[in-house]
């Protein structure tokens, strides 16, 4: 089975994006275009999008490393979104407490682990902003 990367035409990195297939020839031809994001193009193997682009000039691949100010921006996108799973997490345990408030059953040990979620929440929140 052959494996393909596509790259982006005008700078050479790979977009993560592979295919694999057993297919050769015309069929082979026709499964790689129909499948190829538009300005990509393909190179036979599997490459590390991070490590690794295509050096437009010569058609090579060469060895590459990303931009720290990249690096930063994805993991403050990554720690984003774990704030978000947690949010969604505390949402979910608080609903037990929020009824027991609402119905008035809400004893200490309740008010103060929904007062403790409460407080994680805005931490996440602040995390999430900046």
């Amino acid at each position: 089975m052959k494996a393909f990367s596509y790259y982006d035409k005008s700078t050479g990195r790979f977009t993560g994006r592979t295919v694999s297939t057993n297919l050769e020839g015309d069929r082979l031809v026709a499964f790689l275009s129909d499948r190829k994001p538009d300005g990509c193009a393909i190179l036979e193997g599997r490459y590390d999008r991070n490590a690794h682009r295509v050096d437009i000039a010569t058609g090579e691949v060469v060895a590459y490393q990303r931009p720290a100010d990249e690096i930063a921006a994805e993991q403050r996108r990554k720690a984003a979104r774990v704030a978000r799973a947690e949010l969604e997490s505390i949402d979910r345990r608080a609903v037990r407490y929020l009824m027991d408030e609402l119905a008035g059953n809400l004893d200490s040990e309740g008010r103060r682990r929904l007062d403790a979620m409460n407080a994680r929440k805005i931490e996440l929140r602040r995390g999430i902003q900046q």
